[in-house]
């Protein structure tokens, strides 16, 4: 529900709650598991607390111990609060249908739901074919749906093309040519080798920056086409090579899932980061690497939000990688991230700069499929 929380009789302040999401050590997990067994779990959470000792618990920052009896309480966190920052918001990566395995939306629901929450544009990517194909049809259909007065806004609709075949460079040269082209995006040591097609390798023999590879990133520059690095498997110092020679080109590169996250802490140093941001690459942190859920659920979200402040807003793109069956409808991954960032009290302008301007700026986006508000 869109509006203030119900504010009781006895606190009628109007509060802004901001702290760390909390997280319960492995151990503490087990011992809860261990007295639910034991039916004795109830101990936790004494039928004798309060609404004024669960309030007591809230400003002593300790929300997590007690559950969503405090979580409740956050007058400043409801469904809406982000909605003006959606607002020309551009979502850089998500996994739309068709692809190879199922998603949560396919490419035309989505594009319909982006439209209506006014989003500026959003990049559909598979992991190994080119998608904007289907970006082009759904840009048709919203289009069409605007011209009908069916939709007030129709946002932009982009695709990727995927270097998961090849590094030849005639790739760009042709791609370059297709409407509703958003990004070239290297896909080496993902799926490659024993799964699925070839082992793509950024670095030559000598562990120097393939000339194919280089040649791409060149004409990326000339046709002012973005780069994405590639998975997550992307290691420091195959980035600083690219962001290096993107640099030296004047291409825009994005280093993908470049956040710290559960399953690789420390890809880079702080220091190290913001050398990547002075050789102007953008920095991405997605949603389904932050938030908890089924299919990452050994996730501390404080990690990548800690980061973000960490980092400023300096060329950080935030995205969802939404579209997994087990995340939900990728429109409403994209809500919570933002939701998430504004009670963990990252600034809303900050916020705004990070999905709106940068990767706008990272897309060579032009004016005309923004909201003027």
């Amino acid at each position: 529900m869109t509006g203030k929380a119900y504010n009781p009789k006895l606190f009628n302040e109007e509060i802004e709650h901001h702290e760390k999401f909390n997280t319960l050590p492995k151990e503490a997990v087990e011992a809860y598991r261990q007295a639910r067994h034991e039916g004795v779990a109830k101990s936790h959470f004494p039928e004798t607390w309060t609404y004024e000792k669960l309030w007591e618990q809230h400003k002593a920052k300790h929300s997590g111990q007690v559950g969503h009896f405090i979580f409740e309480m956050f007058y400043d966190i409801h469904m809406g609060v982000e909605d003006e920052l959606i607002v020309n918001s551009i979502d850089t990566q998500v996994r739309l249908y068709p692809d190879y395995v199922p998603r949560s939306n396919n490419i035309l629901d989505y594009a319909v739901k982006a439209s209506k929450a006014k989003m500026r544009a959003f990049v559909s990517q598979d992991h190994f074919f080119p998608t904007y194909g289907q970006a082009w049809c759904a840009q048709e259909k919203v289009d069409e749906m605007v011209q009908a007065g069916q939709l007030e806004f129709a946002t932009e609709c982009l695709g990727a093309h995927m270097l998961a075949w090849s590094h030849h460079p005639d790739q760009v040269h042709l791609a370059s040519k297709y409407p509703n082209l958003g990004t070239m995006l290297f896909y080496c040591q993902t799926y490659g080798g024993k799964n699925c097609g070839p082992t793509l390798d950024i670095m030559d023999a000598s562990g120097k920056l393939d000339k194919e590879v280089k040649e791409i990133i060149r004409l990326c520059a000339q046709y002012k086409v973005p780069v994405m690095s590639g998975h997550a498997a992307m290691t420091y110092d195959r980035i600083l090579a690219m962001a290096q020679y993107a640099n030296e080109v004047g291409a825009n590169l994005l280093w993908m899932h470049a956040a710290p996250w559960a399953a690789v802490p420390e890809r880079a140093t702080i220091k190290q980061y913001k050398e990547l941001v002075r050789l102007g690459c953008y920095l991405q942190i997605d949603a389904n690497k932050v938030l908890p859920s089924i299919i990452w659920p050994m996730i501390d979200p404080n990690q990548g939000f800690e980061w973000l402040q960490e980092m400023g807003t300096d060329h950080i793109i935030p995205c969802t990688d939404g579209g997994q069956p087990f995340f939900g409808d990728a429109i409403d991954c994209w809500k919570m991230f933002i939701r998430a960032m504004i009670h963990f009290g990252i600034k809303k302008e900050d916020i705004a700069t990070m999905i709106q301007k940068n990767p706008a700026e990272f897309l060579y986006l032009p004016e005309k499929r923004k909201v003027n508000n």
